[in-house]
């Protein structure tokens, strides 16, 4: 066989190869805290299972998707009714667990003064008693789950500003751009972060509003081996029907 023809047979056995490891990823189903996902791990990474978060790993690079928690009144007060539930079956430590992780943005409230009034009510069933009466316990969550009435639908920008903060982006970084966008039908944004000063150690994070509660997938080093990987979930990522709350 001359070399032409190997150099040919050889080209052809790598585009085989290249279409048969696109294709050989299999469609697989996460749990991300209170949410169901389904999408295909990128060819040559682990999916490590962390609970409230699955870290897509490579090497030293890392893409992770989170569950943010609730973003709208359903969605809490479905948080609510759990922890209520929680208590009333006496299990008051797993109840306050509960609404201790509950995020409550100021984004979600009219105003300054019924976030602050949200708080108060969701404060006074944290620090209620075990041994207080149970009348008086339904009579705080009741309060509670009442108030969710004044809670507008989010504007998923305005979440994004509390949000960034919360996942560790500081007054260091600035954001370089965003872009509103959706994924799999539910309203998405996607950012482009990197350092104020130098412009340098580029990451980005996409938020998914899903059924009122909000999923973060993000890296924050490796751009060359986390961004195409962060592409590829992002093009494979579905939520089944049965992700409704569970």
């Amino acid at each position: 066989m001359n070399r032409r023809r190997v150099r040919m047979v050889a080209g052809v056995v790598a585009v085989v190869l290249s279409i048969a490891c696109r294709k050989s990823g299999q469609p697989r189903t996460f749990t991300v805290g209170d949410q169901r996902v389904q999408l295909e791990v990128p060819q040559g990474w682990e999916a490590l299972d962390q609970g409230q978060q699955i870290v897509f790993r490579s090497g030293t690079a890392e893409v992770i998707m989170q569950d943010l928690g609730p973003a709208g009144a359903a969605a809490m007060r479905r948080e609510i009714e759990r922890a209520q539930n929680l208590w009333r079956s006496g299990r008051p430590e797993e109840a306050r667990s509960r609404m201790m992780k509950l995020p409550i943005r100021n984004a979600l409230f009219p105003t300054p003064d019924q976030a602050k009034e949200f708080k108060r009510s969701w404060a006074r069933i944290l620090y209620t008693a075990n041994e207080t009466p149970d009348a008086e316990v339904s009579s705080r969550f009741d309060e509670l789950l009442a108030e969710l009435d004044s809670i507008q639908v989010p504007k998923l920008s305005k979440l994004v500003d509390e949000i960034l903060p919360e996942l560790g982006y500081d007054q260091r970084r600035e954001v370089k751009s965003r872009k509103r966008m959706r994924v799999d039908g539910r309203e998405a944004i996607a950012v482009e972060i990197w350092m104020a000063l130098t412009h340098t150690s580029p990451s980005r994070l996409l938020i998914v509003l899903n059924d009122g509660r909000l999923l973060a997938l993000r890296y924050d080093r490796e751009e060359k081996i986390a961004s195409p990987a962060f592409d590829s979930i992002v093009a494979n990522l579905h939520f089944p029907l049965e992700a409704a709350s569970r």
